[in-house]
């Protein structure tokens, strides 16, 4: 499904380079779950919008399978297949989620940090937007398109929202509104960044609760980056754990706990990591 080879990530400067990641190669399979880990600064957030077309690589190739992705649980999916087997690489401009690139928006969608600009749109209208990458030149919603907007409302859960603008709402509600609006998108690969960020313990747990049961019900390949290590110790598929050194661990959390890359890689002083709970623990030398 999603293919990166040897990528490297990082910014171009005038005179020079900032290289964050060298040659990373992994992949994301439909009904995976994976999560890249790392402290403040490693590249998570750099590496995922370089694979979503939203900033550029500066060497390497990111491969994305084309076929007819699973529509949510009730709903249909609109989504044409391609020759079985195909896989593409996508160019910055057309795997952005964005209608003009509807090509790359009817095979990914994308979840950043950065906030709607149309702020005072309704929180039902932002996630109506998911489906125009399906509509034809008018945006003409069928019922279809409708049942899949229900549907993403429905599976994250704000309902209760949907009348209101999005400047009404708390970072935490923006953010699910985010998360269906790409739900609706109906894509085989979601890319989400921090996409538990300012929401409370319940939700953290119900929004990758919810990622889970995309990639395993509905056969998407989903991708996200996190601080939440505990958490994604515990649900994730696989994780790309970054370590500030321009490269990345990749295996099942089980593997990279029991080779010391999680204590590793978040070592600091007071801070023990337990292998057999997957917690991280305080520690005094008082104590």
């Amino acid at each position: 499904m999603l293919k990166i080879t040897d990528l490297k990530t990082g910014f171009q400067h005038k005179n020079s380079k900032t290289i964050l990641l060298e040659s990373i190669n992994f992949q994301v399979e439909r009904g995976e779950l994976c999560i890249i880990l790392g402290r403040n600064g490693t590249g998570k957030t750099t590496l995922l919008r370089t694979i979503a077309g939203l900033h550029s690589a500066l060497n390497g190739n990111v491969k994305i399978g084309f076929s007819l992705p699973q529509p949510l649980k009730g709903s249909r999916s609109l989504t044409p297949p391609a020759p079985k087997g195909e896989s593409t690489h996508i160019s910055p401009n057309k795997r952005v989620d964005s209608p003009l690139g509807a090509g790359g928006a009817r095979s990914l969608a994308v979840v950043t940090t950065e906030r709607f600009r149309l702020s005072y749109f309704r929180v039902e209208d932002v996630v109506a937007l998911g489906r125009y990458p399906h509509t034809n030149y008018f945006g003409n919603l069928k019922e279809s398109d409708k049942k899949i907007i229900q549907n993403a409302i429905e599976l994250t859960n704000i309902k209760h929202l949907i009348r209101k603008p999005l400047v009404q709402l708390s970072d935490g509600e923006y953010q699910k509104v985010m998360i269906a609006r790409a739900l609706a998108q109906d894509t085989p690969l979601l890319l989400l960044d921090e996409p538990t960020a300012h929401l409370d313990l319940v939700n953290r747990i119900a929004i990758f609760q919810l990622l889970k049961k995309l990639s395993r019900e509905n056969r998407k390949a989903v991708l996200c980056t996190t601080h939440e290590v505990e958490l994604a110790l515990q649900i994730a598929d696989k994780i790309v754990l970054l370590t500030g050194e321009k490269h990345a661990h990749i295996g099942t959390p089980h593997q990279l706990i029991q080779e010391g890359c999680i204590e590793n890689a978040y070592a600091a002083e007071g801070i023990l990591f337990d292998r057999t709970s997957g917690r991280f623990n305080m520690h005094s030398n008082n104590s």
